[in-house]
């Protein structure tokens, strides 16, 4: 797994990669359930074009505080798949994957916070 871009940071660890059932496609991700089973996960997405390291601050902020968090590396970005075909990068497509890789984890619930989409 390639981590250079991560390697420095305090979620390093959290790090994992996942090939989607669905699509094929694989996804590199941060992390980390919640300490208390009342704190949501927090679905991190980042703008372009940059990676899931843009949220390192709010991501240490949030683990220290009982949250659950997940920061995907979105398509074409950081350790994800950089697929050639244009029509990968559609909305459509991309909210699919990343639905997808909730399931992946059994999340059916997060709070969703975003920039830049």
């Amino acid at each position: 797994m390639h981590q250079s871009d991560v390697a420095n940071t305090s979620y390093v660890h959290m790090m994992k990669n996942v090939k989607l059932p669905v699509s094929g496609t694989t996804y590199r991700y941060a992390i980390n359930p919640p300490l208390e089973k009342e704190k949501p996960y927090l679905l991190f997405l980042h703008g372009f074009p940059e990676t899931s390291y843009s949220w390192v601050n709010q991501i240490e902020y949030f683990t220290r505080r009982g949250y659950g968090i997940i920061a995907p590396d979105l398509l074409g970005t950081g350790g994800t798949d950089k697929p050639v075909k244009l029509e990968a990068y559609s909305l459509k497509t991309m909210a699919s994957e990343i639905a997808e890789l909730l399931d992946c984890e059994g999340l059916d619930k997060v709070v969703a916070v975003s920039h830049d989409l």
